[in-house]
């Protein structure tokens, strides 16, 4: 995706959002240093076993973090949806270690790449961002755990009902159509861990329903108030 921003416009960005806002960070320096991306939906923000050269900060969009499952060692387990204003890549970059997953971009995508140098220079420049990451981090530990412990208690239709929740609202968080989502069945089944037979049948008790209608180019009718009570109580990704 080719983007008009300029360079300031992109630092104004960056200023605004919550781990820069505020926190003494000279973000059109860091900016002018740093490479920016600009992704379509289904490109790769970045992919697992590769390298991690940098951390991300995203500016405008969405993207999920998928867990290679099976044979595919690029896609898979659909772990987490982030929106931004977002920052990841921490864990990885700051150890020189390889993505574990891969990031997806779900809409049109802009993210900042700072190097792990830039990364820490920033942070001895400006404590007050450093220690606001850190309780960024810590926050998100958390929800992990409490993620991660839900997970293994929910039905099939618990698990696509919390992800097709999370692509709906970060769709239609960055202005796009909300319905028909444009999404097939065999991503769905890919994203939740579940066999496509699965996905099917729930589709198809749904539809019974009359939660969702299945057309050629994904889903009509699902609402994000339905989704959440199809979700039953289920903790979001």
């Amino acid at each position: 995706m080719r983007s008009t921003l300029a360079p300031g416009q992109l630092a104004e960005l960056l200023e605004a959002h919550p781990l820069f806002r505020g926190r003494g960070v000279d973000c059109l320096r860091l900016i002018e240093r740093c490479r920016v991306v600009f992704l379509d939906p289904d490109e790769l923000l970045y992919c697992a076993g590769t390298r991690a050269e940098c951390v991300f900060v995203v500016l405008t969009g969405a993207l999920q973090i998928e867990y290679p499952t099976g044979a595919d060692v690029t896609r898979g387990y659909v772990v987490t949806i982030l929106v931004a204003p977002a920052f990841l890549g921490e864990s990885q970059a700051l150890h020189q270690l390889n993505w574990s997953g891969t990031g997806v971009a779900i809409t049109p995508l802009t993210a900042v790449c700072v190097g792990r140098e830039d990364l820490e220079r920033t942070m001895l420049e400006a404590p007050a961002f450093a220690v606001c990451l850190y309780r960024e981090l810590a926050q998100r530990f958390l929800l992990a755990i409490e993620t991660r412990k839900a997970d293994l208690q929910l039905s099939p239709a618990q698990s696509i009902a919390r992800y097709l929740h999370g692509v709906t609202g970060a769709r239609l968080w960055a202005g796009l159509r909300g319905d028909p989502l444009e999404i097939r069945q065999v991503d769905i089944a890919r994203a939740t861990g579940l066999r496509r037979e699965t996905v099917n049948r729930v589709l198809r008790d749904w539809t019974m329903a009359g939660d969702v209608r299945v057309t050629r180019t994904g889903l009509a009718g699902l609402t994000v108030e339905r989704l959440v009570e199809l979700a039953n109580g289920a903790t979001f990704i």
